[in-house]
């Protein structure tokens, strides 16, 4: 009975390995079989598509992790991108399979769709079930957005306010990575430190951020620092806490912004005004110059005149120059002689200013016509004129020299007019200096005379004087006198 049983079992076993006789030579049931299939989508994050032509968009792929060896091949197969047929690889197209756009696609949603049935014909044949994979994505064709809103381009700023500011966006597939870059534009100042705060001495300097997971490719600029998925980030930065303004000098920047969105939307293809800006920092005074009067040596005296283009209409001119435009210039004029300050009416005692007249911007003539002829006497003044431009840099210049003034004496001859003689001396002496009688040895007397026009004296006395000199000849008469005008 024992034995009859276990021939019973035997020949169950034998009569299922029969039935299994179709599989391959040393190939189990079990492993007769193709492996579960699935689509792996290549798309971009968040279902972002760069919409490169051909650019592949998934791949067929078996399941990991499957017991079954049979290897298939994609038959049947359709691929359509928004309800068009799109590129097919050939028939019995072994798995892997790729899939790729054929066509550039427009921005927006899109949907792609993949069908096929599984056959492996080295297994016997075996064909599996029909494979159908479905996809909404999205094309983003936009580069990222750049605004820098400080400085505007080819402005000037002033060193209380020299900020760079920057906003940049990408609403569709969200920024990948972002650079910022300054440069010193005319050699002028330098950056004491990096965007990490290390100390240096740099013509220029920059910074890269990014989506450490998305970055859409590589800038030129290394990326330091994770900024993640973001739609838009701003920038700014303050160009106190990097460059040295220590010369007092202007200086040019450059700055230049660059960006990548995560699908690999590039900004940078040329400069253009969006992301590249150029500008300058105003921290020198105006240039400002008197060019009416203008100090001379006097011809007929020591020391230096004040020479006036049109001495009977003294106006005051002169130019001033600066990045930004010349807002103020004023002026003090003092009489020396007198040490008195003309306030635009009068003379006062104490220091008075007058504003000119600007005519132009950051090149500006200015003109002050505040000043007549007749309320300047004979004397030495000093002009000094001030130029301020609109961020309150302040400058100075001055002219200074000995005015002679002109009186109109009328036509007649200046010997029709009485002569007062304040003063007669006898110039030839250092004693009896007001005595005219020879003695002994003497052989010139010398006279110089204080004399007064009576038609002027009210005017002039005791502004103005001129020298008469005589010479005693040897008959003892005086010689004609040697007379002047003023």
């Amino acid at each position: 009975m024992k034995t009859r049983g276990f021939a019973v079992i035997l020949s169950l076993i034998c009569a299922g390995l029969l039935a299994a006789g179709a599989a391959l030579p040393g190939m189990s049931q079990a492993q007769r079989c193709i492996p579960p299939i699935q689509m792996e989508w290549t798309i971009g994050p968040d279902q972002y598509y760069s919409n490169g032509y051909y650019t592949g968009i998934g791949e067929v792929n078996y399941i990991p992790g499957s017991a079954c060896e049979c290897q298939a091949s994609s038959q049947y197969t359709n691929f359509y991108i928004d309800g068009q047929i799109s590129g097919v690889p050939d028939g019995n197209t072994a798995i892997p399979t790729p899939y790729a756009v054929d066509r550039v696609l427009p921005e927006g949603e899109h949907t792609a769709a993949i069908s096929f049935t599984a056959v492996d014909f080295a297994c016997g044949g075996i064909q599996d079930q029909p494979y159908s994979f479905n996809k909404i994505f999205y094309v983003d064709t936009t580069k990222p957005a750049i605004t820098i809103s400080k400085p505007q381009n080819n402005v000037v700023v002033s060193t209380a306010d020299p900020i760079v500011a920057a906003e940049i966006s990408d609403s569709a597939s969200k920024l990948g990575s972002v650079s910022i870059g300054l440069s010193v534009g005319n050699g002028v100042c330098w950056f004491k430190r990096d965007f990490s705060g290390r100390a240096v001495y740099l013509s220029s300097i920059e910074k890269g951020y990014c989506d450490a997971a998305n970055a859409g490719g590589m800038l030129s600029v290394p990326c330091t620092e994770d900024i993640g998925t973001v739609s838009s980030f701003n920038m700014a930065y303050d160009l106190r806490d990097y460059v040295d303004f220590s010369s007092g000098q202007d200086c040019g920047f450059i700055v230049f912004i660059d960006a990548l969105d995560r699908v690999g939307n590039h900004t940078y293809d040329s400069y253009a005004e969006e992301h590249f800006v150029n500008f300058m920092v105003d921290q020198a005074p105006p240039n400002i110059t008197i060019t009416n009067p203008k100090a001379a040596l006097d011809p007929l005296g020591a020391g230096f005149g004040m020479i006036w283009s049109d001495p009977d209409a003294p106006v005051i001119t002169g130019s001033a120059t600066d990045l930004s435009p010349v807002a103020k210039v004023w002026l003090t004029i003092k009489d020396e002689t007198a040490n008195r300050f003309w306030n635009g009416a009068e003379w006062h005692a104490a220091t008075c200013t007058v504003n000119a007249v600007i005519v132009g911007s950051t090149t500006a003539a200015w003109e002050y016509e505040g000043l007549r002829r007749e309320v300047m006497r004979g004397g030495i003044f000093t002009i000094t004129a001030y130029a301020q431009d609109k961020f309150g840099h302040v400058s100075r210049t001055e002219v200074s020299g000995k005015h002679k003034k002109r009186y109109d004496l009328g036509e007649e001859e200046f010997t029709g007019y009485i002569l007062n003689v304040k003063e007669l001396q006898n110039t030839a002496r250092s004693e009896d200096t007001y005595s005219f009688i020879m003695k002994p040895g003497e052989d010139v007397i010398g006279m110089t005379a204080e004399i007064l026009p009576e038609k002027l004296a009210a005017e002039l006395s005791p502004l103005v004087k001129w020298n008469v000199a005589g010479i005693n000849g040897a008959s003892g008469m005086p010689a004609p006198l040697n007379t002047g005008s003023p």
